[in-house]
C-alpha cells in the first residue's frame, strides 16, 4: 500500500512539471510585454509598407527588446531583426543592416533554418558588396603596424602579417621594426575593395622613429677608422709642439725611467761624462807608467869597465 502511494506521488509530480513546462509558452503570450512587442511589430510592418523606414527601424528594435528571453521567442526575435535589416537596407545603411542580419543568423538562437538561412544569405551578400579589407605583409615579418589618425590617437592595430576588415575610407599606417627604416603607407578603400600589399623593409637605424625603450649604443671604433686617424693626428701635433722645449718632470711622470720613449720620438738624454783626470782609467795609466819608470832601471844591468894599471891586480 505504501509503495503504491509513493508511485502515485511521483507520477503526480511528473505530470505537474510537464504541465507547467508545456503551458509556459501559451501562458506567456498573455504577458503584457509580449502584447506590447506584438503591437510594435504590427506597427513596424505598416510603416515598412508605407515607406517610413526610419520609423519602422525604431518599431522593430523596440519590439525586439520587449520580447522575453524565453527560448520559445528566439525565432520571433530573429524575425524582428530580419525586418529591421530590410528597413535599414532601404535607408542605404548597409553596415547597420549587416549587423542586424548577423545577430539574427548567428546570435538569436533560432532553430528555424528558413529564418537563419535568409539572414545569413543577406549578410553575405552585403558583406561581399560593401565590406573592404587590408592585408599587409613585410619582409622580414613581425613588424608593428600603427594606424595614424585613428579615433583617440595613433594606436597599434597588429603585427605583420596583418589582415583585417575595414569600412571604406582613407587610412594611413606606419610600419616599424627595430633596426629597420620606418615605412609610411597611405591607402584608400572603396566599397568591396580588398587590398594586399607586401613591403620589403630596408636595414638601417631610424633615429626619428626609433622604437620605444630601446637604447642603441654607438658602434665601437674601428682600428684605422676616422676616430683612430684623428687621435694619431692630435698626437703628432702634440709631439711637434713639444719639440724645442725643456721636458719637465710632470711630462715624464709615470714613464719608464730607464730611458724609454718619452712620446716625442727620441730617447732619454744620457748624463754628461766626468773629466779625464777624474776617470779611473786615467789614474791606472799614470800608475803603470810611473811603476815602469822605477822598475826598468833596476832590472836592466849597467856595463862594467876595467881600467888597466889602475889598482893592484894581485
Amino acid at each position: 500500500m505504501q509503495l503504491r502511494i509513493i508511485n502515485f506521488g511521483t507520477l503526480l509530480a511528473l505530470a505537474t512539471v510537464v504541465w507547467v513546462w508545456g503551458g509556459m509558452p501559451e501562458e506567456s503570450h498573455a504577458n503584457p510585454r509580449v502584447k506590447q512587442a506584438t503591437k510594435l511589430y504590427l506597427q513596424g510592418s505598416r510603416q515598412l509598407k508605407a515607406g517610413k523606414y526610419s520609423s519602422a527601424v525604431r518599431s522593430f528594435n523596440r519590439a525586439y527588446r520587449k520580447l522575453p528571453g524565453h527560448p520559445h521567442f528566439h525565432c520571433h526575435r530573429a524575425q524582428f531583426l530580419n525586418y529591421m535589416g530590410n528597413a535599414q537596407e532601404r535607408l542605404r545603411k548597409p553596415y547597420a543592416a549587416m549587423r542586424s542580419y548577423y545577430r539574427s543568423a548567428y546570435q538569436s538562437g533560432c532553430k528555424n533554418k528558413a529564418t537563419r538561412n535568409y539572414a545569413s544569405g543577406r549578410y553575405r551578400s552585403l558583406y561581399g558588396r560593401w565590406m573592404s579589407s587590408i592585408q599587409i605583409t613585410t619582409t622580414p615579418p613581425n613588424a608593428r603596424l600603427i594606424r595614424l589618425g585613428a579615433p583617440g590617437g595613433d594606436k597599434t592595430v597588429g603585427r605583420t602579417p596583418f589582415k583585417k576588415v575595414f569600412n571604406p575610407g582613407k587610412y594611413r599606417f606606419k610600419i616599424r621594426l627595430y633596426d629597420h627604416r620606418t615605412v609610411f603607407v597611405n591607402l584608400t578603400l572603396r566599397p568591396g575593395m580588398h587590398i594586399k600589399r607586401n613591403y620589403k623593409l630596408v636595414k638601417g637605424d631610424d633615429p626619428v622613429n626609433r622604437p620605444e625603450k630601446v637604447d642603441v649604443a654607438p658602434p665601437p671604433p674601428v682600428p684605422g677608422g676616422p676616430v683612430a686617424t684623428r687621435r694619431k693626428l692630435k698626437k703628432k701635433k702634440d709631439d711637434i709642439g713639444n719639440l724645442g722645449r725643456r721636458v719637465s718632470s710632470a711630462d715624464v711622470k709615470g714613464l719608464d725611467p730607464t730611458g724609454g720613449d718619452l712620446g716625442l720620438g727620441t730617447r732619454r738624454p744620457t748624463k754628461p761624462s766626468a773629466p779625464v783626470y777624474k776617470q779611473a782609467w786615467f789614474w791606472a795609466v799614470v800608475g803603470t807608467v810611473t811603476a815602469a819608470a822605477i822598475v826598468i832601471p833596476i832590472v836592466i844591468p849597467k856595463d862594467q869597465r876595467v881600467l888597466v894599471n889602475q889598482g893592484k891586480v894581485f
